[in-house]
């Protein structure tokens, strides 16, 4: 029940993160499903089974982001928020959950971020984070468990 969702919010995302907006009607519709498609099943590739949490404020759903547990990390694999919800802390409230049960499990939380998404990467080093790789596209960032 929760795909027309993440479907309507990863593609307005990537509708940005690409400048999609220019692109003639066809293509950006077909190009973008098959974005939509590629990401979905990397995420279910990195995170198993773990259907994701969708976040929502007064009952309306604003972002919706993937969490695994593993036996030696968390792993954050994806986190969207609406665009006209972004620079409301919904991303940081995320975080620190997230962070409160690394911390609780004594296991490092673990994300990817893209290299031009300054933005979430500047979140993130707010947050503890450092840089522990890339691979060319994306940094890769921990926080170890305090």
């Amino acid at each position: 029940d929760d795909e027309p969702f993440i479907r309507r919010l990863m593609i307005g995302t990537l509708t940005d993160q690409l400048a999609a907006w220019s692109w003639p009607d066809d293509v950006r519709e077909r190009l973008l499903d098959a974005q939509y498609r590629t990401r979905r099943q990397g995420f279910r590739a990195s995170a198993g089974d773990t259907p994701g949490t969708i976040v929502l404020i007064e009952g309306k759903p604003v972002a919706w982001y993937v969490a695994a547990e593993f036996d030696d990390e968390i792993r954050l694999v994806n986190i969207v928020v609406e665009t006209a919800d972004r620079g409301k802390g919904i991303g940081s409230q995320v975080l620190r959950q997230l962070l409160h049960d690394s911390d609780r499990s004594r296991k490092s939380l673990r994300l990817s971020v893209a290299m031009n998404n300054q933005r979430a990467s500047e979140l993130y080093a707010r947050f503890g984070f450092r840089q522990t790789g890339n691979d060319g596209t994306h940094y890769f960032m921990e926080r170890p468990a305090q």
